[in-house]
């Protein structure tokens, strides 16, 4: 279990940093480039940036999942949420 809390707050640390990656590559892009094509490649990134976002912080793949793979899968993504644990479902209802 305690392998689950650092994979899956290595992923989300690793997807931040990646979003701030793309962040500074937007900002130099729109300072820098003067050219046509960059506002192409702003649009792409956006759209990049958008994907992780949706996929890895709002659970949206939950919505096209099984419901099995729900439950197997709610103790792992309860666990930890933005960089802090969360109560389980017995300690949120006393």
């Amino acid at each position: 279990m305690e392998e689950q809390k650092k994979q899956v707050l290595r992923i989300g640390t690793s997807i931040i940093i990646l979003l701030l990656f793309l962040t500074i590559v937007e900002y130099f892009i729109g300072q820098y480039v003067e050219i046509w094509w960059g506002a192409v490649v702003l649009l792409g990134i956006s759209i990049l940036k958008a994907f992780y976002i949706v996929r890895d912080y709002m659970h949206v793949g939950r919505l096209f999942a099984r419901e099995e793979d729900i439950h197997t899968e709610s103790s792992a993504s309860r666990t930890v949420s933005a960089g802090r644990a969360l109560p389980s479902e017995e300690e949120a209802v006393s």
